[in-house]
């Protein structure tokens, strides 16, 4: 058994004269989403359009995710559904509600009078419900409408509405004008309990002039209790709504559930479960991943102190076939305690139901479920993270497999995706981005649901392999000196001379490495730049084991142990990305434990630009470093574990508090930072685009002569040796 709360669940059963018209007229378990129900339009039986805001502050009204239950209600549906609930946090409030469906034709055919309404003279309805409520005072309430879901359609109200005694009332026609604020007949029905589960029926005898309501709290389960009414003739109730509200004074909150409207008080109980009704069913109610092959054998007791003649069975898919005893749920009259079903589907709930054939009336039982074993999406390929530069197109395919009709949603690390702009196929197999944008870079993945649930895909990375850094040092004639560092990739690292050095009276411009004019910055050995960040990091800057490529053109006046350019934590291992001259001969390259250098076999302390470049390849775990176009040495360090972009220098590296260790002196041009390794020809052309010229970046296997070319000098030399042999003895004999 569930713990016990305050909570209204709403049953409405119709009865006429000798006949019943229908098992259940209209049910509303409120088994939606939680959030606002005001726009909820989920099918209800017997409801129809949207829940509705009726008056003030409809947001205020919610579905939550608990249910609301009464003793021996221990149907599985009804535990898994929704609670309603209509929260005041202080003056004035919230109420919504819903029109029902009085097509004559409908779930009501036979209950519709003359205006269309439900309450047909002749006719008894049961209205029943649970509440609960957090103040016992004004004002709360469960009421039927005509016309309206305001105050100006109220028939019937069952709450308090009236001096705030803490008592229950029922109130016919409210109508405002009235200075008490009571309707035309009003009577209190006993103290309310905060917090605390009530039953109530409320039985309507409709007549042609009049109606009479009565009012039970908790009743028996067993039989319809016997009292006299307490409004009589209270003016005509018909009504086509119902409207749940709180008000004034709060906090308060009011609690609803299970709204039903039956044809009999037996049937406007029938969630409560008692002792004569049929009992100990297999499949157990509430059963889950049953596996029937292929069908299912339903089996159950009779209840306690009845001998039946005969049972009658009602079993489908749809809950309300089986609630309103549809011919499409029945599946005969039978003498045994079970019958077998002859096949059931995966994926599936399946609700029924015995009813009890006995004198002197039958006894109807509660529904019972169960779900079949879920057949989930399976997949078949999953998304493959993905490298593409700016412009270029891509896909992203989730394959899966499935036994019912599956759907697909794709999110990003924004949320849920929708097709427009770039952006195509949200809803299918297939996410295509037609001219990938810096700003669709992030983690994608996709949701596949079926009958039995969803999935997801792997997380996948959307990865825009470009230019993070690039300061061209320049300083056109007559501009600004922060022009020479501002960032001219889309990455906004513009820098300054970082704080904690000398600020030059004076900023010192050289001819560029490709001739230009003020194109280079003169370093003097006291000042160096960094980030403009408050909090010291640089934007998009490789760290962790991710790829990169340095570049920077250098023309030295000082080598031993001069830092040109570096990012992380000194001093931790394998944290810090770092390039220096180690002397005039030297590239050092370290990552703090693992170091290495490159020497391209001439002193740099010529006088001549040259261009340093330093690569990291995450894929193969390569390093490789290039001067002036050329790999000059290369391995296969440990991953890298750059924790932060902290610390980042132009002109210094090695320990912060160290100001002037490693601290470069001599001309800079031209400095850039990619998030991926440059390709050997890549770098070699970005040397010849400055430096003129051409280099051999990768001679080819059969280049002989040593030209970068494979041609007839290199097929002479074959030729000339054609016939020599070295191998003993047969050569020298």
């Amino acid at each position: 058994m569930k713990s016990v709360r305050l909570l209204i669940g709403v049953v409405i059963v119709l009865g006429m004269a000798n006949a019943a018209v229908s098992a259940v007229n209209a049910y509303d378990a409120l088994a939606y989403e939680t959030g606002t129900i005001v726009g909820e339009t989920a099918p209800a039986l017997g409801f129809t359009g949207a829940w509705g805001d009726g008056g003030n502050n409809g947001g205020i009204v919610t579905v939550e995710a608990t249910s609301l239950t009464y003793e021996g209600a221990d149907s599985a549906y009804q535990d898994a559904s929704g609670l309603f609930q209509v929260h005041c946090p202080g003056w004035n409030g919230g109420r919504a509600g819903r029109f029902l469906d009085t097509d004559p034709n409908g779930t009501f055919a036979g209950y519709i009078n003359a205006n269309g309404n439900i309450g047909k003279p002749g006719q008894t309805i049961y209205m029943s419900y649970l509440m609960e409520t957090s103040k016992a005072e004004l004002f709360y309430a469960f009421e039927l409408k005509r016309d309206s879901l305001g105050d100006d359609g109220a028939i019937l109200y069952i709450g308090n509405d009236y001096d705030g005694s803490g008592e229950l009332q029922v109130c016919a026609y409210r109508n405002k004008a009235l200075d008490a604020n009571l309707g035309v007949q009003f009577q209190w029905l006993g103290a309310m309990t905060p917090n605390t589960t009530e039953l109530i029926v409320v039985r309507i005898d409709f007549g042609t002039t009049s109606d009479d309501v009565t009012v039970y709290r908790n009743p028996s389960l067993d039989a319809e209790p016997v009292m006299a009414p307490h409004l009589v003739g209270a003016g005509l109730l018909d009504f086509d709504g119902i409207t749940m509200a709180a008000w004034n004074n709060g906090p308060r909150t009011a609690y609803f559930d299970e709204i039903c409207i039956a044809s009999t008080y037996a049937d406007v109980v029938k969630f409560y479960n008692k002792a004569d009704r049929a009992q100990n069913v297999a499949p157990l109610d509430g059963a889950v991943d049953l596996i029937g092959a292929p069908g299912v054998t339903l089996s159950w007791n009779a209840g306690t102190g009845v001998t039946p003649t005969g049972y009658k069975v009602y079993f489908s898919d749809v809950l309300d076939d089986v609630l309103t005893a549809d011919a499409a749920a029945y599946q005969g009259t039978t003498t045994s305690t079970s019958l077998p079903i002859a096949t059931i589907e995966t994926d599936t709930t399946y609700y029924w139901s015995v009813t009890e054939l006995a004198e002197p009336n039958d006894i109807s039982g509660v529904v019972w479920m169960f779900e079949t074993e879920k057949t989930y999406p399976v997949p078949v390929n999953q998304p493959v993270s993905q490298e593409v530069f700016v412009g270029e197109n891509l896909s992203f395919t989730f394959d899966v497999t499935s036994e019912t009709m599956e759907s697909y949603q794709w999110f990003d690390d924004s949320g849920m995706l929708i097709d427009g702009g770039n952006i195509s196929g949200t809803q299918t197999k297939t996410l295509t981005i037609t001219g990938v944008q810096i700003a669709n870079e992030g983690d994608y993945y996709c949701e596949v649901t079926n009958n039995a649930g969803m999935i997801s895909s792997n997380t996948v990375n959307l990865f825009i392999k470009r230019l993070v850094g690039h300061w061209n040092l320049n300083q056109p004639a007559g501009s600004d000196p922060n022009v020479a560092w501002q960032d001219l990739s889309d990455s906004g690292n513009d820098l300054q001379v970082a704080p904690a050095y000398t600020m030059p009276t004076a900023f010192t411009w050289a001819e560029g490495a490709d001739g230009t004019a003020n194109g280079a910055l003169v370093f003097d050995g006291q000042f160096v730049l960094g980030t403009k960040k408050l909090d010291g990091t640089m934007n998009d800057i490789p760290i962790g084991d991710e790829a990169f490529t340095i570049s920077v053109w250098v023309k030295p006046d000082e080598f031993y142990n001069r830092g040109i350019i570096g990012w992380g934590n000194y001093g931790n291992n394998l944290q810090v990305n770092a390039v220096k001259f180690n002397h005039p001969s030297e590239i050092w390259h370290y990552w703090w434990n693992a170091d290495f250098g490159a020497n391209p076999g001439y002193s740099m302390a010529d006088g001549n630009w040259h261009l340093v470049t330093i690569t990291y390849d995450k894929d193969t775990s390569t390093r490789k470093a290039y001067i002036d176009g050329l790999i000059r040495n290369q391995d296969t360090p440990p991953n890298h574990e750059v924790q932060t972009s902290e610390n980042f220098l132009l002109g210094k590296t090695g320990w912060p508090h160290e100001l002037m260790a490693e601290i470069y002196d001599g001309v800079m041009d031209d400095v850039r930072v990619y998030n991926y390794a440059l390709s050997a020809i890549e770098v070699g052309q970005m040397y010849t685009a400055m430096a003129g010229g051409d280099v051999c970046v990768v001679p080819p296997t059969y280049d002989l002569t040593n030209d970068c070319k494979v041609n007839l000098d290199d097929l002479a030399r074959l030729a000339g040796e054609w016939l020599e042999c070295g191998l003993v003895p047969t050569c020298v004999n």
